[in-house]
């Protein structure tokens, strides 16, 4: 389970609860990413399990395009390996749709701002 990532929106009691329970049992706090409207509840999360934060959910949805992004490709390494074309090449394709979307994200994100990315 070490390896999975989770973000939550809002670090509300519940949230904040979850986030603790999670640490407290072993889920490694460098792959929790909490954001949070409310900066000083986003800072005592921080402080407090040692996990990661941002107050920009584009942020989190970029980290997740560019999660997807590599393990996909790793997917479509292993199936090449395996000599298994039609896994590989769908994998491949997946890749292309999540580099899409990182593409459309980003553009998204520098229209936000107003260019400055």
């Amino acid at each position: 389970m070490s390896d999975k990532k989770i973000a939550f929106i809002g670090t509300g009691n519940m949230s904040y609860a979850i986030i603790g329970g999670m640490v407290k049992n072993g889920f490694n706090a460098n792959n929790i990413i909490a954001t949070n409207r409310n900066q000083e509840k986003l800072a005592k999360v921080a402080a407090d399990f040692k996990v990661k934060t941002t107050s920009d959910l584009m942020s989190i949805a970029l980290q997740a395009e560019r999660e997807a992004i590599r393990r996909y490709s790793e997917l479509s390494m292993k199936m090449r390996e395996a000599a298994s074309e039609f896994a590989a090449a769908l994998f491949e394709r997946m890749v292309l749709e999540e580099q899409e979307h990182e593409r459309l994200l980003l553009q998204w994100m520098a229209q936000a701002s107003g260019g400055r990315r």
